[in-house]
């Protein structure tokens, strides 16, 4: 195993195998969602899954695009990079969420928003609840970490 310099980035070197598996994992989880929108396609009832060339060139290229932006998310130095990174990831999920919407009868939109957004609202609230029980984790870390290096009387 090759040896890092860990000045140069925010985990230590110890930490890379892991991000190299989760590198992988959400590249593959990225590019197989991408892979199944293309195969959606209109049908009288609402969609319908059609595999065809176009689904495994998609799966190809998403793979292409998502491992090297997964690598500069969690193996790359370059802050800027980690956001441009981020940022995408979040634009692809937001619009792989959106994109079967467009498959939805005008008349459902009303009942389709209204659980919407009492799921975003469970989702925030569940999001702040970890938050605030992470920062409280994390104080009382720093606190145990304090006591144990203050010297003993």
């Amino acid at each position: 195993m090759k040896t890092t310099n860990t000045d140069s980035h925010i985990f230590g070197s110890d930490d890379r195998p892991v991000f190299r598996i989760i590198v992988y994992c959400l590249s593959l989880a990225f590019s197989v969602l991408i892979a199944s929108l293309e195969t959606l396609r209109p049908t009288t009832s609402g969609f319908s899954f059609h595999l065809s060339w176009r689904t495994l060139l998609t799966f190809f290229i998403a793979v292409a695009v998502f491992v090297p932006c997964f690598k500069t998310i969690f193996l790359s130095p370059n802050k800027r990079g980690r956001v441009a990174g981020m940022a995408l990831v979040v634009v692809v999920g937001l619009v792989s969420f959106l994109f079967p919407l467009r498959f939805v009868p005008t008349e459902e939109f009303g009942a389709l928003f209204t659980g919407l957004s009492i799921a975003v609202c469970f989702l925030s609230t569940i999001g702040g609840i970890l938050f605030v029980i992470s920062r409280f984790l994390n104080a009382d870390e720093r606190q145990t970490e304090l006591e144990a290096q203050a010297p003993k009387v």
